[in-house]
């Protein structure tokens, strides 16, 4: 018996279970079936039984989760226990609905849904930010090259589901351990043409980050709330994926479907957010009728200081503006060994901060918010729906804390000619309010009539307005680093911040941790000559030391951003590190450290 447990479900929903067979000692006429049980083990389903064979046979079971069902345990179990039979099992996955994929993940090597590693001839990918102190990271992406000598890789010359958005994962195995260390999707792919060139593809895929870039977002109005809970409804705006999977390619691993290690299981995208130190007063009001999901992330970031970013796992992690300062150990130390080090004295002075901020005021309600000077024909028995973005009488954005019913013959009228010189149909038109956000409405309007009617011009939509005021500019400089290094500016613009107090303190702290010219190390590069333990283990946000005798240097690092460059075949693995400056020793955060003499409070 074979058995993968714990897998959660939704309750009362339909699944379809499918993995694949193969005997390895057995008699014919053995027979193995799949069984489904619920998180305390009562049966939920039991599958048809299929003959062992000495090639693969799919085995699939759809069955409906019981109503209290929150995980599910998932057994391949032989019909002669008493026997002696050995066999196999893998491509197992889990699939909403009445149906799953044709293809499988049987761990052949001719499979093209299975490990590729064989095949791959150059590897790089990236993750991280862009640049030390960004607030979201830069998209993650993956370049492989792979033998295309069979044409499996020509998405219009193969059999095999190789399409954008395919799934893709870099794994490795140093024989301890298996690590992820890039989670994404086939972008598009580039297989070169001629039967006599090179004869390989070159697939570029990316991170979840371009899904956040391409999906317009609005959000009901946030108020008093902190900056998990604004990128938590944010995320709630856009449907991602991959969800949670055990990805379909795996490359550099040999076996990868066996039963526990690539279940497929459809479930949320995973999400870690730290809890935000600032409580932003309003979040959304200055989106209009919506802007894309990272663009509202990185607002949201900016406000808090925090930093978002994707890991290996291809998980959405938001780390607030506490949490470098907080982690002081260090966890390994590079000295004088390094393959390669970006080094600079000076080249990150700031000496002057300034911080945009707009001001809020609440209006009065029934106030207008929308209102149109056009004739609108609807059709009978026709449903349309309409976005409404709020607009102040000077046709300025603004924000709505609450909206109020359209009252017929107040907020709209309708007739039967477009003059509205015929017979009033306001009676036959419903016009109701589907969903609010803080910048924007979408209306459903209904002709419940039997003939087309025409909205007339004045048609409103009145509620509770949140006026933006003039942006405020707060700026703190230091006078000395400026007199000795020269202006050296840096500007956020911040539409959540509200009060000059929290930009005050965004100002401060900016400027304390940048005034004084260092020496900084920007980049560190490993080879897998003397450093392939670091290389694989070492990833996002763990904090180094490096120590570097030429310069003198000696200090702590946060790596950032990842970067790795593999050639299999001549067995070369480059990493290079992005790094920001660790420097926690230079602050105190309130009940975690001791006010000195050289320490600013962090805000």
């Amino acid at each position: 018996q074979r058995v993968v447990d714990d897998i959660p479900v939704t309750p009362s929903t339909q699944y379809t279970l499918k993995c694949w067979v193969k005997g390895v000692s057995f008699t014919n006429g053995d027979q193995v079936r799949l069984q489904v049980f619920d998180q305390d083990m009562n049966s939920i389903a039991t599958g048809t039984g299929v003959a062992l064979a000495s090639t693969w046979t799919a085995m699939t079971l759809t069955f409906t989760s019981g109503a209290g069902d929150t995980h599910i345990a998932i057994t391949v179990q032989a019909d002669n226990v008493a026997a002696s039979i050995q066999y196999d099992v893998a491509g197992m996955m889990l699939i909403d609905g009445a149906s799953a994929p044709a293809g499988f993940n049987a761990g052949d090597s001719s499979n093209a849904d299975d490990n590729i590693a064989a095949r791959v001839r150059d590897l790089q990918w990236r993750l991280g930010f862009a640049a030390p102190f960004d607030t979201v990271a830069a998209p993650s992406s993956a370049q492989i090259i792979v033998e295309n000598y069979d044409k499996s890789f020509s998405p219009e010359n193969t059999s095999h589901a190789l399409t954008r958005s395919k799934l893709v994962a870099i794994d490795s195995d140093d024989g301890t351990m298996r690590r992820r260390h890039f989670t994404g999707m086939i972008d598009r792919i580039e297989p070169a043409p001629g039967t006599q060139g090179k004869r390989q593809a070159v697939l570029h895929a990316t991170g979840v980050e371009q899904q956040l870039a391409e999906h317009q977002v609005h959000i009901a109005p946030g108020i008093d709330i902190t900056a998990d809970t604004a990128i938590a409804d944010v995320l709630n705006q856009v449907h991602l994926r991959p969800p949670r999977l055990k990805l379909h390619w795996i490359v550099g691993i040999a076996g990868n479907s066996e039963v526990g290690q690539a279940m497929i299981v459809v479930e949320d995208e995973p999400v870690t957010l730290e809890g935000g130190q600032t409580v932003l007063a309003y979040v959304g009001d200055t989106w209009g009728d919506g802007i894309a999901a990272l663009d509202a992330i990185r607002a949201i970031a900016e406000t808090e200081r925090g930093r978002f970013f994707v890991n290996r796992d291809g998980q959405l992690v938001f780390y607030n503006r506490h949490h470098t300062l907080l982690d002081t150990a260090s966890l390994v130390t590079f000295a004088d060994n390094m393959d390669g080090l970006d080094y600079a004295f000076g080249d990150a002075v700031v000496n002057q901060v300034e911080v945009r901020l707009i001001p809020r005021s609440v209006g009065t309600a029934g106030t207008v918010l929308w209102t149109t000077d056009q004739t609108q024909k609807i059709k009978r028995g026709e449903s349309l729906d309409i976005v409404v973005t709020f607009r102040d009488d000077n046709d300025e954005p603004i924000g709505a804390l609450a909206l109020e019913a359209l009252v017929p013959g107040n907020d709209y009228t309708a007739n039967a000619n477009k003059a509205g010189t015929a017979d009033d149909m306001t009676a036959f038109v419903h016009i109701a309010l589907i969903e609010q956000s803080f910048s924007a409405a979408l209306l459903r309007v209904r002709n419940l009539s039997a003939q087309k009617v025409f909205l007339q011009p004045g048609m409103q939509l009145r509620g509770t307005p949140l006026f933006q005021g003039n942006p405020i500019m707060v700026s703190r400089r230091d006078e000395t680093s400026i007199a000795q290094y020269g202006l050296k500016r840096i500007a956020f613009t911040l539409p959540a911040l509200t009060d000059i107090e929290s930009a005050e303190q965004l100002a401060r702290y900016e400027l304390a941790r940048r005034k004084d010219p260092r020496g900084t190390v920007r980049r560190m590069t490993l080879h897998d000559t003397q450093h392939t333990a670091q290389q694989l283990t070492r990833t996002l946000f763990d904090r180094i030391t490096i120590i570097e005798t030429q310069t003198g240097h000696n200090a702590d690092y946060f790596i950032i951003a990842e970067a790795h460059h593999l050639q299999p075949k001549q067995a070369r693995h480059e990493t290079t590190w992005l790094l920001e400056s660790a420097d926690a020793s230079a602050f105190w955060v309130v009940n975690t450290g001791t006010v000195g003499e050289t320490t600013t409070p962090a805000y």
